[in-house]
């Protein structure tokens, strides 16, 4: 699974989210690629967040993270 994490005041639909997502659909999509809209609170960004890197935990599923903008902040929380 990939995982895209857009930044604060963005959105799945930014011209990066949509160019990556039609990237990794074209060269990559044996990948499942998640985009999700993140609420507008870190807590609640992370909680979101949580349920995709637990799904993908159980699955046994290979877990990779693009941290665009403020959504890089993110992963190091």
């Amino acid at each position: 699974m990939l995982l895209y994490i857009h930044g604060f005041n963005s959105s799945p639909f930014s011209d990066k989210a949509v160019m990556t997502a039609k990237y990794m659909a074209l060269h990559h999509p044996s990948v499942t690629f998640h985009q999700p809209q993140l609420l507008n609170t870190p807590r609640a960004a992370m909680a979101l967040l949580t349920t995709y890197v637990e799904a993908a935990i159980d699955a046994n599923e290979p877990l990779a993270y693009i941290g665009s903008s403020l959504g890089g902040i993110l992963l190091v929380i």
